[in-house]
Formats: C-alpha cells, structure tokens, sequence
C-alpha cells in the first residue's frame, strides 16, 4: 500500500513540475523552451532525467524533456554535449537527492 502511494506521489510530483514547464515553455506568442531561464531548464532538466531513471523513460513526456535537454545544452553548454555529460555525472547525485527528498515531503 506504501507503494502504491509513494508510486502515486512521484507520478503527481513529476506531472506537476513537468506541466509547469509544458505551460512555461508554450504559453503566450508560441514561445519554446529556448525563452527560459537556465535555472529553469536545469529544473526541467533534472526533473526529467529523475522520473526516466527512476520510472523509466516513457513515464517522462520525451519530446517535452528532449526539448528542455536541448536547450539547456544550448543555452549553458554552447551545444557542447561532453560539458553536457560531465555537468550530468558530477551533479546527478545531488540533485536526484533533493528531487526524493521533494517527493518523499508530498
């Protein structure tokens, strides 16, 4: 039963936080993601890779997340995905801690 609850909670905390970049990258003149701040396509970011890793690649939106990985590539790394790769690996722990505790807190 715990299960199915905390299995609940991580489905409605990643379709939230999912939903706020969806309404943010495609609400007002059409905008895309590109019009986001950094700190905010890092949040998409991790938000995503930590629902594929945790929930598997198709409980995440794709195209949504493979839109927000591009442009953070973009927008912070200059197109350069081994700075992309290597900001992932160094970070990953640390942020997919904070996104548990998040969704552990719900």
């Amino acid at each position: 039963m715990e299960t199915k609850r905390a299995g609940r909670n991580l489905s409605t905390f990643a379709s939230s936080a999912v939903l706020m970049f969806a309404l943010a990258s495609y609400s007002g003149c059409g905008q895309a993601a590109e019009a986001l701040p950094v700190a905010d396509l890092e949040q998409g970011f991790w938000v995503c890779d930590y629902v594929a890793t945790t929930r598997g690649v198709y409980a995440t939106p794709i195209e949504l997340c493979s839109t927000i990985m591009e442009q953070l590539q973009t927008s912070k790394f200059g197109g350069d995905f081994e700075a992309l790769l290597g900001w992932w690996r160094e970070n990953k722990p640390a942020e997919h801690q904070k996104l548990e505790a998040a969704q552990a807190g719900n």
